[in-house]
Formats: structure tokens, C-alpha cells, sequence
């Protein structure tokens, strides 16, 4: 499985990371995660974490709370791949790119992921690789390579100034930042 982004790199927690406090410290990467969902009409929203913060992001855009996490587990990981199942099934473990892909295949969803890293490509896109009709589709953000978050439509016209303060800013002090990835669309 070859993505655009970040999320095929992760191979997840060094440190428990149980509070978004702990793991949102970087305010520049919140701060580009926040352009870069307004840009798309959306606001991040904190589902919580321990580990499971993609399946209870996922669980929020296709359920609209993320008390389903468990549940989507359970209908991701009904396969036989027995003993990575058996660890990935086990809550408060990361989600990597195979989960992401297996969450895309088994919903028939496209989850478009927005990254915080501006050395990333801004938004990564998963897709079931046998798409049906009317495939499901979602959003939602990943901090620091260490949080997923779920997202909720922006106001309009507030959006539009958040979007142009924040470019500003972004732009002001963007000089001395060097990419490794980037795709043309990236601030």
C-alpha cells in the first residue's frame, strides 16, 4: 500500500500518550492543522485518545459520537490474519496504514487524512481498493504523527477570515522551514 502522507511511517507509541494535552504540544503544528482543515471547511474535534483515537475519530464521522470505536474494531477485524489481528484488536493500540486500509475496504469509505507535519503532503487519501457505489466519505486530522482527531464543518464566513489570518501568519514565518514532502498544495 503506497499513501501520500505520513501514516505507513508511523509504527506508533514510544510513550503512552492517554491525553490530547500530551500529545498536542507543538502549537505551530495545531496551528497548521487548523489552516489546512479550514481550507476544506472543517474544525478539528477531539474525540479523546489512548491509542484509539482513529477508530474513535472514525466512529464520530460515520456514527456522530465515538462510542462506536470498539464496535468498528470488530467489524474491521473480522478476517483471518490471526495473530496481527489479535494485537491490533486490543485497545489503546495505534492504528498503521494496513488498519487504515482495512477500516477503508471493510466501510467502503474514503478517509481523507490532513496532516499537521508541513513536511507532509497536506491531506492523504485512503480508499476501499474495491469501491462501490456511493463509497462514504470523511475527514479527519492527525497531529504530530502522534493524535488523530475527527472534524466538523466550519462557518462559512468565519472560516474565510480564519483562513486568511492564519495564512498570513503561516507565510510570515515560513521562511526558514525546509520540507522533505511536499505537494504543491501545501502551505
Amino acid at each position: 500500500i503506497l499513501l501520500s502522507g505520513d501514516v505507513e511511517l508511523n509504527p506508533g507509541p514510544v510513550t503512552d500518550f492517554s491525553t490530547l494535552s500530551q500529545a498536542t504540544t507543538n502549537d505551530r503544528s495545531n496551528f497548521l492543522l487548523n489552516y489546512r482543515l479550514l481550507r476544506h471547511g472543517l474544525n478539528q474535534l477531539d474525540v479523546g485518545g489512548g491509542g484509539d483515537c482513529f477508530f474513535k475519530s472514525v466512529s464520530y464521522q460515520l456514527y456522530g459520537d465515538s462510542h462506536h470505536h470498539l464496535e468498528l474494531d470488530l467489524q474491521v477485524f473480522n478476517s483471518s490474519w490471526s495473530q496481527y489481528i489479535s494485537n491490533m484488536s486490543q485497545p489503546g493500540t495505534w492504528a498503521d496504514h494496513i488498519i487504515i486500509q482495512a477500516v477503508a475496504d471493510s466501510m467502503n469509505l474514503q478517509i481523507h487524512i490532513i496532516e499537521s507535519n508541513p513536511n507532509f503532503t497536506e491531506m492523504t487519501l485512503v480508499e476501499a481498493t474495491s469501491l462501490t457505489q456511493n463509497p462514504r466519505c470523511i475527514y479527519i486530522g492527525h497531529i504530530d504523527e502522534l493524535h488523530y482527531i475527527s472534524t466538523f464543518p466550519a462557518l462559512s464566513e468565519s472560516s474565510t477570515n480564519q483562513v486568511n489570518s492564519q495564512k498570513t501568519y503561516l507565510n510570515s514565518s515560513n521562511s526558514t522551514n525546509k520540507c522533505k514532502r511536499k505537494s504543491n498544495d501545501t502551505v
